[in-house]
């Protein structure tokens, strides 16, 4: 599974140690339906289309076996979802799915 990552879980951020047995592919950068909104102490990645801008971000191809733990880590809030990557097409990345803090 290849995963995209823009916050947390890239190399050197606090919670890029869950990212088991993963294969680093590269920089990327999404196009410009998503936005960053501020959490407090992290941000969560949504969609829109209207406003939306490019996030960049991290790929990484994980196994079953992190995906499972990246998925019970970022719980109901952050469902992995699909991700338009420019440069690999369609990915997986973990969306913020409360309410807006912005």
């Amino acid at each position: 599974m290849i995963l995209f990552f823009y916050g947390s879980l890239k190399r050197g951020w606090s919670n890029h140690h869950l990212v088991t047995d993963g294969k680093f592919l590269g920089t990327a950068r999404t196009f410009p339906h998503y936005r960053l909104i501020d959490l407090g102490e992290y941000y969560g990645m949504i969609r829109d289309d209207v406003n939306g801008m490019t996030i960049l971000g991290e790929l990484w191809e994980v196994n079953e076996r992190c995906l499972a733990v990246l998925d019970a880590f970022e719980g109901p809030d952050y469902p992995r979802q699909s991700v338009d990557i420019v440069q690999r097409g369609d990915v997986q990345g973990y969306l913020w799915a409360g309410e807006s803090h912005d």
